[in-house]
């Protein structure tokens, strides 16, 4: 594979690093990148050669249309980075569903897909909303496709704190393995690209929705 192959590789993948997530304590966060008031911090962890990432920013609106926007499976084409199709396959409730997420790659890699099961809750005696999701391993909501590799590790956390000032603050830890042959290294060192363009495009959906 040409360097420049390589290199788009890292570009395509480092979307996934937008939606996992792992809160215990394992390393101190590093800054690897901050653009406008969105800071990006990688550690490593016992989990996985690849690194956690953790994003930080605010964003204008209120909670509920974020989460509006968030649940709005069928959209994702729009705004996260290099998604191409993505469903809603099972809803357990309102604050629970399954959901299938597919991811473009350059030539000559495969494209990626994963299911995840996803959860919100408001923390006790707050007005703090968590999403907990990770990786469904399973087949049975949506079969595994010809030429693509479906991802087993996947997991994030969301944490949203709605402010005075018509903002809402996030906190957001993710985790993510591509699978298939590529090399930890590799992965690390694009690590930042897909979370930032991720969460800029998620500013503009909510600035173009409400």
């Amino acid at each position: 594979m040409n360097r420049s192959i390589f290199f788009k590789f890292f570009l395509s993948w480092s979307w996934l690093l937008f939606f996992s997530g792992h809160e215990t304590p394992v390393d101190t966060w590093e800054l690897k990148t901050k653009k406008g008031n969105i800071s990006i911090y990688t550690r490593t962890t016992p989990k996985s050669s690849i690194k956690e990432v953790r994003i930080t920013t605010q964003i204008d609106g209120t909670l509920d249309q974020l989460l509006t926007v968030l649940d709005d499976v069928p959209n994702f084409k729009n705004w996260v980075y290099r998604c191409t199709h993505s469903d809603l396959l099972k809803k357990v409730s309102d604050d629970e569903y399954y959901y299938y997420n597919r991811t473009d790659f350059p030539f000559p890699l495969s494209d990626r897909d994963v299911i995840i099961h996803s959860k919100t809750w408001t923390v006790p005696g707050t007005n703090i909303v968590k999403t907990h999701a990770d990786a469904y391993a399973k087949d049975d909501l949506y079969k595994v496709q010809k030429g693509i590799v479906r991802i087993q590790v996947l997991e994030y956390t969301w944490t949203f704190t709605p402010l005075d000032n018509g903002k809402v603050d996030i906190d957001y830890n993710i985790l993510s393995e591509p699978g298939g042959v590529l090399p930890a290294w590799a992965i690390n060192l694009a690590i930042t690209k897909g979370p930032i363009e991720t969460m800029e495009r998620l500013k503009k959906e909510m600035a173009a929705r409400y």
